[in-house]
């Protein structure tokens, strides 16, 4: 009798162990597949998590909007790629737009593409991936050489 109840006790230890671990909520701050990396005047910066990248895409006007943040630095790249048609090279500023932002405030942080390209090489319906490179200026004609980029993201859709 003694042997029958540890024998319960033990299945339903680890039943209940295993039913714990296997629910576990997920972490949108862990690598799943979305990830960003880029180099900035020649920093590397990179960062992974649906938190910190993720694609929209905006089906009554067919936009595209990848934006990622590392938040302890405050700094994001955003690409907006008007009339997205999927796989392709879009040139920015003709095709695509591209920002870098290193800070809140001021707007001088802000630099804007005035030339590069977002490259899509992958497109489903939840992920975009693809390369980048954007050279950008702010209003005080400051720049920031934006090179090595490449991102995948899971994308969304409004």
């Amino acid at each position: 009798m003694k042997k029958q109840f540890l024998l319960k006790t033990i299945f339903l230890f680890i039943l209940s162990v295993s039913l714990f671990t296997a629910c576990k909520k997920k972490d949108k701050n862990r690598p799943d597949g979305t990830s960003i990396s880029y180099v900035v005047n020649g920093t590397s910066k990179a960062v992974t998590g649906e938190k910190n990248i993720y694609a929209v895409i905006n089906k009554s006007n067919n936009t595209l909007t990848v934006t990622s943040k590392l938040t302890s630095t405050s700094e994001n790249v955003t690409f907006v790629i008007p009339n997205f048609s999927g796989k392709a090279e879009y040139t920015i500023p003709a095709n695509a737009h591209a920002q870098y932002t290193n800070g809140v405030v001021p707007a001088s942080n802000d630099y804007i593409a005035t030339s590069g390209s977002v490259t899509i090489t992958e497109y489903e319906n939840d992920k975009v991936s693809g390369s980048f490179h954007f050279y950008s200026m702010n209003s005080q004609d400051a720049y920031k050489n934006i090179t090595e980029g490449s991102f995948t993201a899971k994308v969304s859709q409004e």
